[in-house]
């Protein structure tokens, strides 16, 4: 079974060739190179995959997909900027979700970090959109709980693992 072409050398030729071919389709007055500018976020898309195909970068690369497709959605009228701004909140949801996928977490069962940035991104992304109507002020005991959870989950863990 065939892999995939190692992204070291794949993706710098795509972008050679891509260029290339813009170019040429310029020359030919097919495409006016100039209204390109409005495509410049499928490079950060390119560059997203790029990384998203390292696991090490795994998350970076899909943070970067995410902002490359906002933006390009920006430049076809397809989002107002100003409506973009109203996502911020999907940042801190993939960082929650990231550290609660990572290696560590599952090896030491330590789900508390991951789980109060998450609940935090869900709790702003919801005010954001209208759903929710109750300020961070009166709901940082959630914190407090997701908190306190976390370190009887790794209390009871450790106590077991100790049997």
């Amino acid at each position: 079974m065939q892999s995939f072409p190692s992204a070291k050398g794949f993706i710098p030729g795509l972008v050679v060739l891509a260029l290339g071919v813009l170019f040429l389709l310029h020359n030919f007055d097919v495409l006016r190179l100039w209204d390109l500018w409005l495509y410049w976020p499928l490079i950060l898309i390119a560059a997203g995959v790029h990384w998203a195909l390292d696991p090490r970068s795994r998350a970076f690369g899909i943070a970067a997909i995410c902002v490359g497709i906002g933006f390009q959605a920006v430049n076809l009228d397809a989002l107002r900027f100003h409506d973009l701004l109203a996502f911020w909140p999907l940042i801190l949801i993939a960082v929650g979700i990231n550290l609660l996928a990572s290696k560590k977490v599952r090896q030491e069962f330590d789900w508390t970090p991951g789980t109060i940035v998450l609940l935090l991104g869900v709790i702003f992304q919801f005010q954001e959109m209208g759903w929710f109507n109750a300020s961070i002020h009166r709901l940082w005991p959630l914190l407090l709980i997701t908190a306190g959870l976390g370190l009887l989950h790794k209390a009871l863990r450790s106590r077991q693992a100790s049997d």
